[in-house]
């Protein structure tokens, strides 16, 4: 009698296994709703989710989404955001970036001002000065 390993290869420490996620259809999450209905005991239903990988929290959410219309409405992903809130944050990023424009101008006019000052200072000084020569 030949003996035969069924143990899965280990990985090696330096590698990492990642699973794909498992997504279900809508049509197998209804058939499955069904199949477990018509299960008998407890014990089928437990048949049904150990063949099927799955546990009894996540049937009762299909089972929810089912009651209340909502099994395979969702999409994955971020949840679209409507056209007002879009605009909304379009304007709010351009203003700040207006009120920085605005305030770096100011600065600039600021600086401008002291240094015509000193120029004009400066140019009455040197007129005073060649008038007393």
């Amino acid at each position: 009698m030949e003996m035969v390993d069924n143990t899965p290869d280990t990985p090696n420490s330096s590698e990492e296994v990642r699973l794909a996620r498992r997504r279900f259809t809508v049509e197998f999450k209804r058939n499955l709703l069904v199949e477990i209905d018509n299960a008998k005991t407890s014990d089928d239903v437990g048949l049904i989710l150990r063949r099927e990988g799955l546990h009894t929290t996540q049937v009762a959410k299909w089972r929810r989404e089912q009651r209340t219309g909502t099994l395979g409405a969702k999409k994955r992903g971020k949840p679209a955001r409507d056209e007002v809130q879009r605009r909304n944050d379009e304007l709010e990023k351009e203003n700040t970036e207006l009120k920085d424009r605005l305030a770096l101008a100011e600065e600039l006019i600021e600086a401008q001002g002291k240094v015509h000052a000193l120029l004009h200072a400066a140019s009455g000084k040197s007129a005073s000065q060649k008038s007393s020569r």
